[in-house]
């Protein structure tokens, strides 16, 4: 956490937490609900967040 408050106030900590939180609850709900991938996030060497695991 110390790491963190050297590049960010408490605010900037609080929002990235609830960025982080809304993303984790995102992929939640696409794989539950059986969500593929729509192809706009491309990882390094062309693969695509489809490849990863819990993605298929």
């Amino acid at each position: 956490m110390a790491r963190l408050k050297e590049q960010f106030d408490d605010d900037a900590i609080v929002e990235i937490t609830g960025l982080i939180a809304f993303q984790n609850m995102s992929s939640e709900f696409n794989s539950a609900l059986a969500v593929t991938p729509q192809g706009f996030c491309q990882m390094p060497g062309g693969a695509s967040v489809g490849g990863l695991v819990g993605m298929e």
